[in-house]
């Protein structure tokens, strides 16, 4: 099964996103875009994973973050991957707060120790708004983001254990294990 551990952000701020990008989604047809229901802040993707270590990794998900306390997410901005100029990914960012940098390297230990390997990149938290289609190009991207205000505030109580099964109409997210984080 494909897994990856994800914040999932809340029904009003998935809302607030897709609103907000309304206007950017219609004026560009080459941007496979994704859907409402599928808006998330990915931690750590841990690719195609035999469904019998699913408890060692909720586990080590429970471990890692035994002790960690809830956290206000801010979202703001939009961008490219790897660049405006030539973009694969269109995101939303999020800003590089103490509490998520701990949960991210944290989260990526523990995979460490389930034989998961680093991730190569540094952390650049964001939600991914859509991917470039193959083969297509997106002409003046940084002029259409310029025209998108992107700002959401959401309180983080939960890290995801999910699992990404992929179909024709783009991947469908389930839930696998949910760690709670310390609320007040």
């Amino acid at each position: 099964m494909r897994l990856f551990i994800a914040i999932n952000l809340a029904e009003a701020v998935r809302r607030q996103l897709w609103e907000a990008t309304t206007r950017l989604r219609a004026a560009e047809p080459a941007v496979k875009w994704v859907g409402v229901d599928g808006l998330h802040l990915t931690v750590k993707f841990l690719g195609e994973v035999d469904a019998a270590r699913e408890p060692a990794i909720a586990g080590a998900l429970d471990a890692a973050l035994a002790g960690h306390r809830a956290f206000a997410l801010e979202v703001d901005g939009c961008g490219a991957f790897p660049s405006l100029e030539r973009p694969s990914v269109v995101w939303a960012g999020c800003a590089r707060t103490s509490p998520l940098e701990l949960v991210y390297h944290d989260v990526e230990a523990a995979c460490e120790r389930l034989a998961f390997p680093l991730e190569a990149r540094a952390f650049q938290p964001h939600v991914t708004l859509g991917r470039v289609r193959r083969g297509k190009h997106v002409a003046d991207l940084a002029g259409r983001l310029d025209g998108v205000s992107v700002q959401a505030s959401d309180r983080v109580e939960t890290v995801d254990l999910m699992q990404s099964v992929l179909g024709p109409e783009g991947p469908r997210y389930a839930v696998r294990h949910r760690t709670q984080l310390e609320t007040d």
